[in-house]
């Protein structure tokens, strides 16, 4: 069946409504998305659109954002499919804020890897376990639970979701993360989890090791000033901007040249340099590269 419905410009939206409804109903239900692409004088009444029956769909709208010179509406179907998106970049590059808001508009699973390692930092130090001392480490988890359950952690039952952005563990994350048996354990989470729905992670080594075959891999970065002043903003604690600017280019130094799962860009991950743009434009160019790749354009 065809994927994609044409309709003139000047078609209203009751009719552009009724059309879809059918297209869903002779889908079955197979349908997940919806992207919507307009031309950018084209306006809709999107309360109108509300009233699509399925409402287990996700509509998206493409419009004078990416700057597309349409002549007609575009209405692209996205049938049931397993697949997952990769998102790798350093810290502060926006990952987890765009990696949620694509989820969001997906209607796709999100799951945050680099809270999962946080999470393991913060019960570290909290039954006081030497962080320097590998095999210490390496024996305290051996036996740890994890357990994550709506986009919160638990760790031998205990939720720990709300400690993961101490400074204290932000300090130490770079060094447990990159223990073998640490990143072993959580990659073997993180597998599993990808398998049993379409989800989408962020992290630094989600396109080189995690899941190196995702249908779609991202790198996104930006200047470290602006990472630091987002981390800034973001902290709700005591620290200057001075502190973390220092932090973060001391991780990125780690993270690049650790010998377990360094930070790499993925063969062939679409590189998105965040610096100057808003999470929207951010989550539109990464869109609009899925739709290119699936030959949406």
């Amino acid at each position: 069946m065809e994927n994609k419905l044409y309709l003139d410009i000047e078609t209203n939206d009751s009719e552009i409504i009724n059309r879809i409804n059918k297209e869903i109903l002779e889908r079955e239900g197979s349908v997940n998305t919806i992207i919507i692409s307009i031309p950018s004088h084209k306006h809709f009444n999107k309360k109108l659109l509300s009233l699509i029956e399925d409402d287990c769909v996700a509509v998206y709208f493409h419009s004078d954002i990416l700057k597309e010179q349409l002549e007609q509406i575009i209405i692209t179907f996205i049938e049931n499919e397993k697949y997952n998106i990769a998102i790798d970049g350093p810290s502060g590059s926006g990952k987890s804020t765009i990696a949620k808001a694509l989820a969001s508009i997906l209607s796709i699973d999100y799951l945050d890897t680099g809270a999962m390692y946080r999470a393991i930092t913060y019960m570290l130090i909290k039954d006081k376990i030497d962080l320097h001392h590998e095999d210490s480490v390496c024996s305290y988890i051996a036996d740890l639970s994890m357990l994550i359950k709506n986009q919160r952690i638990y760790l031998d039952g205990k939720d720990v979701q709300d400690h993961r952005r101490d400074q204290i563990v932000t300090k130490n994350v770079s060094l447990v993360s990159g223990y073998e048996c640490v990143r072993s354990k959580l990659v073997e989470i993180q597998r599993r989890i990808s398998k049993e729905n379409s989800s989408i992670l962020d992290g630094r080594d989600i396109g080189t090791v995690v899941l190196p075959k995702a249908k779609y891999k991202f790198y996104l970065n930006a200047d470290v000033e602006i990472r630091a002043r987002r981390r800034f903003e973001e902290t709700k604690e005591d620290i200057s901007y001075e502190e973390i600017l220092k932090d973060i280019i001391k991780r990125d130094e780690h993270d690049k040249n650790r010998e377990i799962s360094p930070l790499r860009k993925a063969p062939g991950a679409v590189e998105i340099d965040s610096t100057s743009l808003s999470i929207s434009e951010v989550a539109d160019e990464i869109l609009k590269s899925m739709r290119a790749a699936d030959h949406y354009e």
